[in-house]
């Protein structure tokens, strides 16, 4: 007689089935009530194409790292944070920020949005992870794009453009109006994403790929 797989293992056979245990198995709960709406922007097909293989205590184990390796418990590298745990870290953080806590009252969704924006924008959530959980709480954001090759973010892409050009990471920073810091973070990450080690093969990453656009002005 077959043994039967133990539940937290099989791959969901559909979203219901992957919420209904992420309820029952999660410590997340409340943030499903942003999660939940999130699917209109990323669709079902996404998120479960994200977690399928891994088990739900995993992803949900993987709610309060950073994309900076800032995070905890793990503090573990972006390339070791999947879509889903991306998800549910911009969704978390959201909640938290519109919840009353002992220290603060609760931020306004408007202050809680751009809270969620200047993390994006730092390189410690994802932004299209951030794009979906604040389009699903009824905020207003950019029109759905086409994916970028390798997952890559709008600011990576960003990044990875002005790098392309032989651009330092301080002349990046300066170009993009992003600190030293947060550009290094990108860089890493984009490398991380396209699989290359140094900036040449990067550029030519860039150029295969179609994301130059014309030449630019500096300043």
């Amino acid at each position: 007689m077959t043994k039967p797989e133990p539940e937290d293992e099989r791959e969901p056979r559909n979203l219901d089935d992957w919420l209904a245990g992420f309820v029952r198995d999660s410590g997340l709960r409340p943030v499903l009530v942003v999660a939940l709406g999130c699917l209109a922007a990323i669709g079902a097909g996404a998120l479960l194409l994200a977690i399928r293989g891994r088990s739900l205590p995993a992803i949900a184990a993987l709610a309060h790292e950073r994309l900076d390796g800032g995070g905890y418990h793990r503090r573990l590298p972006s390339s070791a944070v999947p879509m889903a745990a991306r998800l549910l870290a911009a969704a978390d953080v959201y909640h938290a920020m519109t919840e009353v806590r002992p220290h603060r009252p609760a931020l306004a969704p408007a202050q809680a949005a751009a809270e969620l924006r200047r993390e994006a924008s730092a390189g410690r959530l994802d932004c299209d992870a951030v794009d979906a959980v604040l389009g699903a709480a009824g905020h207003q954001v950019a029109p759905t794009r086409a994916p970028y090759p390798a997952g890559l973010s709008e600011r990576e892409v960003q990044v990875l453009r002005v790098l392309a050009r032989g651009r330092t990471n301080k002349e990046i920073a300066a170009h993009l109006d992003i600190s030293v810091k947060t550009t290094g973070n990108h860089v890493q990450h984009t490398f991380e994403k396209i699989g290359v080690t140094t900036r040449a093969a990067a550029a030519l990453f860039a150029m295969q790929n179609d994301l130059l656009p014309p030449p630019i002005p500096w300043r």
